[in-house]
């Protein structure tokens, strides 16, 4: 996922999200793995709970409909 932010945090930084999504909330762990000075920044999820999950693929699909 990509997440705008003017001061992105290092390549390989550790982060929790929160998600606040028209479904609930969605709370997650995710590693940066590029960063874009001044735009910001991708990161892939690592943790998650399935209820979590279930409700971001939920959101996810949604979007792409």
């Amino acid at each position: 996922m990509f997440v705008l932010t003017m001061q992105p945090p290092p390549i390989r930084s550790m982060m929790k999200l929160l998600l606040d999504l028209p479904l609930g909330e969605v709370r997650a762990r995710a590693v940066v793995r590029r960063v874009s000075p001044l735009k910001g920044m991708a990161v892939e999820f690592v943790s998650m709970s399935q209820e979590h999950r279930a409700r971001l693929n939920k959101a996810l699909l949604a979007m792409t409909a």
